[in-house]
């Protein structure tokens, strides 16, 4: 029996406001999120299906979002889909054998639309929330961006971003190492040199700033700096040791939307500098998860959420360590 597994990952809200003072979201600011979103919920069943009050568009795709509780495992969780457009929509065979598109038989069987969706679960006692998503399931940037569109539009003028929670075992590799021979990262949205806060001391970042002017936001900013087979201690590797620290403390910043994050760090060997690869987007806190007994089972919301709260569990005795 094949068994179907998930990933949970593991994020901070962090939100910036027009002074660009960046503040983690809090246990009670998630809970406010929620309650906000059940008062548009109650607006939006007045209006009927022509509501539009917690559906917003990114990237050519259309998500909603819904505040929901569950009673075994008792909890309350955001529910945010993605819309599945009807040219992808699969085919379907029946019992005959015969196979057909969904579309065609979307009236009969009185199919509207195909969601993919998201689950996202505050962990309790702390600032993070725990993510459980379907293979084409919504982002962290588009949960990033439908938050943010929400909060904007009750007037907060702040800017909301997720962040992911770095293992501790990077961060203390990181801190243990004695200089870098690599850096390497790529940027999904071009910092704005004008307009964003800067990397304070980052001779990186101001380079990236000056790329920024050409792309005008429009392009995604890769960067490498390698050392190659050169030796691993002395003044360069020592300055793009603290470039290391500098991108990683920044990339919790919201304007940082990073889809790559490497480091080659040297640490201190018994007998010589040992090299030591970090890849710090893959150094998130993460756990898989059994949902259900079998991959031909269905993922009820109660089977995902009893995956989630086992996944918790490990994260909270990870993050007492």
């Amino acid at each position: 029996m094949v068994v179907k597994t998930r990933k949970v990952v593991f994020y901070e809200g962090v939100e910036t406001d027009q002074a660009k003072c960046a503040s983690p979201w809090s246990e009670d600011r998630w809970k406010r999120l929620f309650e906000d979103i059940k008062q548009k919920e109650a607006i939006e069943e007045k209006e009927g299906s022509n509501s539009t009050l917690l559906w917003n568009s990114f990237g050519g795709r259309r998500y909603h979002c819904s505040a929901r509780s569950c009673t075994t495992p008792s909890v309350d969780y955001l529910y945010l889909c993605k819309l599945r457009p009807r040219i992808d929509w699969p085919d379907v065979q029946n019992v005959g054998g015969s196979v057909e598109s969904l579309v065609s038989k979307a009236a009969e069987l009185g199919i509207t639309n195909i969601l993919e969706p998201c689950y996202i679960l505050p962990v309790a006692g702390t600032r993070y929330i725990a993510v459980m998503r379907s293979s084409n399931g919504p982002s962290a940037r588009a949960i990033s961006d439908w938050v943010d569109s929400f909060i904007d539009d009750v007037k907060t003028n702040r800017v909301f971003a997720l962040n992911p929670v770095f293992t501790k075992d990077a961060l203390k590799r990181l801190r243990t190492a004695i200089g870098a021979k690599r850096l390497s990262f790529a940027f999904t949205e071009v910092p704005d040199a004008d307009l964003d806060e800067k990397i304070e001391g980052s001779h990186v970042d101001a380079a990236v700033g000056e790329l920024s002017q050409i792309t005008k936001r429009e392009m995604s900013i890769g960067v490498t700096l390698s050392f190659g087979h050169a030796r691993a201690l002395g003044p360069g590797p020592d300055e793009m040791l603290e470039e290391v620290k500098k991108i990683v403390d920044a990339s919790e910043k919201p304007n940082r939307k990073l889809s790559k994050l490497e480091a080659t760090v040297v640490q201190p060997g018994d007998e010589h500098p040992e090299t030591d690869p970090i890849d710090f987007l893959k150094e998130k806190y993460c756990e898989t998860v059994q949902v259900g007994a079998s991959e031909n089972d269905e993922p009820s919301p109660e089977s995902v959420l009893a995956a989630m709260m086992d996944a918790i569990t490990k994260f909270r005795k990870k993050i007492r360590e």
